[in-house]
């Protein structure tokens, strides 16, 4: 068969069927073979065309296209509507995307080149691309891009749970959980009403692997360069902040702040210290109240915990304070141990381990002779004997200033 024709339908196939107008009155093309050597197997596929509906004048029509199994009559697996929509597989005769796959399989779709190094999925409007996705074949990177074309100054990408955003990605890859734009000027900002807003786990039966936070720094001003950091180099800060009407900002209010004490020598020597600021009332520039050096003295009002006259000393205090001293007010300066429980007493040990692997120990108290006694303690000396370590009362200045040896 052989049509040929230089204008208008060259082959027609035509339907004139004019009782019903019935749904899926069609006209079809049969492409059928032999599939067998008995001289009566065979098999076809089909393409039909059909009335999509009963209504008398409807002319809604679609296109199906029809294969066959092994054994099979023909099954429809393509079909084209009336207004352009696919449905592939199981069909669908009123699709609600553009193209419906329904096939029983994990595998529905596949982008796959023989050639090409990465495999493409557009989003476009009137030809010009405003997302896409896509897969290098090789790195075995997947990108998910937004305004590849960089038409737009406030592109996005956000990630969507039960009608709800989830996860934004902002234009200057800010990371935004919870919230969908960005609040303040870090990289990765987690929002909450309640409860926790981060939450580091861990479950490893090593008894060393706990949840970490790690900060990391060198002293490079290329991302991914290394330089080796040194003394007083911050290695890294937690800022607390509250909102401030008055000033219409988040203001400052404490730190903690780790920074390198001392010089970095060889490769695996890193001398730290932790540094704790608060800000006091009228300020929002946090002052230092207490620092651990890379040795482990611990200087309170004092950042030099290990200078004159706390050189030695594990803990210095440093007090600011010209209050003159009354021998006749209750006004503390400095250190106080306090037990609020009535009856008890507080102590304070100075212990010294000796060459036996014992220590002996020197305790200062303060102790409440009588529970219901206003105000009164006492103050006692202790120490422990040489031989059975046993400890003894050696002093005594009662609260009414008496003296007992």
């Amino acid at each position: 068969l052989n049509v040929q024709g230089s204008s208008g339908a060259i082959l027609s196939l035509y339907n004139a069927d004019t009782t019903t107008y019935a749904a899926d009155t069609t006209t079809a093309i049969e492409f059928k073979l032999l599939t067998g050597n008995t001289g009566t197997t065979s098999g076809s596929c089909e393409i039909r065309a059909f009335k999509e509906n009963g209504t008398n004048g409807n002319s809604a029509r679609a296109l199906s296209f029809y294969t066959g199994e092994n054994g099979g009559s023909p099954t429809e697996r393509l079909r084209i509507t009336s207004n352009g929509k696919f449905s592939l597989g199981t069909i669908n005769a009123t699709p609600n995307a553009a193209f419906h796959i329904d096939y029983e399989s994990n595998n529905l779709l596949m982008l796959d080149s023989s050639t090409g190094s990465t495999q493409k999925m557009f989003f476009a409007q009137n030809g010009g691309t405003h997302a896409q996705i896509y897969g290098t074949s090789a790195s075995g990177a997947l990108t998910i891009e937004s305004d590849p074309s960089d038409n737009h100054a406030s592109s996005s990408i956000n990630f969507r749970v039960d009608n709800d955003e989830k996860v934004r990605i902002t234009a200057n890859g800010k990371v935004c959980i919870a919230h969908t734009n960005a609040l303040h000027s870090g990289n990765l900002q987690v929002s909450a009403a309640g409860g926790d807003a981060i939450d580091i786990n861990s479950y490893s039966t090593n008894a060393n692997n706990g949840g970490r936070l790690s900060f990391y720094r060198s002293k490079n001003a290329s991302i991914g360069s290394n330089t080796i950091v040194t003394d007083d180099d911050s290695l890294g800060r937690i800022d607390f902040r509250g909102y401030n009407t008055n000033g219409n900002s988040y203001d400052q209010g404490a730190t903690i702040e780790a920074r390198v004490d001392g010089a970095v020598n060889s490769s695996t020597d890193m001398p730290t210290a932790i540094i704790f600021k608060t800000s006091s009332e009228g300020s929002a520039s946090p002052d230092e109240r207490l620092r651990i050096t890379s040795n482990g003295a611990v200087g309170v009002g004092t950042n030099n915990p290990t200078a004159t006259p706390f050189a030695g000393a594990k803990l210095g205090v440093h007090l600011s304070d010209n209050t003159a001293y009354a021998g006749g007010t209750n006004r503390g300066n400095g250190i106080t141990v306090y037990n609020t429980a009535a009856g008890g007493h507080s102590s304070l040990e100075l212990a010294q381990r000796n060459a036996a692997d014992t220590y002996g120990s020197v305790i200062l108290n303060a102790v409440d002779p009588d529970a219901s006694s206003n105000y009164g303690a006492d103050f006692t000396i202790q120490t422990r004997r040489g031989g059975d370590g046993s400890y003894g009362e050696r002093l005594r200045i009662f609260s009414n200033g008496n003296v007992g040896v």
